[in-house]
């Protein structure tokens, strides 16, 4: 092949892959800017809502002990004792599931009430907005992509904030509010993952990666064939008075 046929043939190859691949490289340029706007505290709503448990002070002489709970040979592989505004429970973990016991009564921990779910999200939101509602999903939103039945509850400010509560252990799981969820779009345009927003690994991105690559492969193929080669030979012709 010519360096003429070479040159076309990089041309050819360059053009129509951007034609294909451009609009997807425009919204990798577009959603990357957007997630390096804030800081990731922000988008997860930190300023807003503390999550995880209340803690505060127990009477350890109240908490049945773990021995009492679990025999020698069916102990679990973890546990953990955790105090949320007074709601004291042994979390054991096994390999196959997690048993969540009351850690007065040794009985299993029973759902939360939604008087009490209002009461734990009120404490751990940090602003001054009032609660629009509380709701026990059976279906997990795409904002929150988790196990259910879960509560939701989302107070009326500027940020559409959501706090996604335990419904046994009174535990704030996450907070999503309206810049999260800008974000979690631009994070699916970024990965094109347009089901489950987790995969980033997936074949579409590979496939359209490779042919951005292609791109500038084909990019620098024509960068040497209209600029470097000519410029070489220019310079070849201006020392012999002649084309080698």
């Amino acid at each position: 092949m010519t360096p003429v046929a070479r040159r076309r043939w990089f041309s050819k190859v360059h053009k129509w892959l951007a034609l294909f691949v451009g609009v997807q490289l425009a919204i990798w340029t577009a959603s990357g800017l957007i997630m390096t706007l804030y800081d990731i505290e922000i988008v997860h709503g930190e300023h807003l809502a503390a999550r995880g448990a209340k803690t505060e002070p127990l009477n350890i002489d109240e908490v049945l002990p773990l021995s009492a709970l679990v025999g020698v040979n069916t102990g679990p592989v973890s546990a953990r004792l955790v105090n949320n505004s007074g709601r004291a429970f042994w979390e054991l973990s096994y390999p196959d599931e997690v048993q969540l016991i009351n850690a007065r009564t040794g009985k299993s921990l029973t759902p939360l009430l939604k008087a009490e779910v209002r009461e734990v999200a009120k404490q751990a939101y940090k602003g001054q907005a009032s609660i629009k509602s509380a709701r026990l999903l059976d279906s997990a939103p795409i904002e929150w992509r988790r196990y259910t039945p879960v509560w939701q509850v989302e107070f009326s400010d500027k940020d559409a904030t959501r706090l996604y509560i335990h419904p046994r252990t009174g535990e704030v799981e996450t907070v999503r509010t309206r810049l999260w969820r800008i974000y979690d779009i631009a994070w699916m345009l970024h990965i094109m993952d347009y089901r489950t927003r987790n995969d980033f690994n997936n074949p579409l991105i590979k496939i359209v990666a490779s042919l951005g690559l292609t791109i500038a492969l084909t990019g620098l193929g024509l960068v040497f064939y209209r600029v470097l080669l000519p410029f070489w030979r220019k310079r070849d012709l201006s020392k012999t008075g002649y084309p080698r």
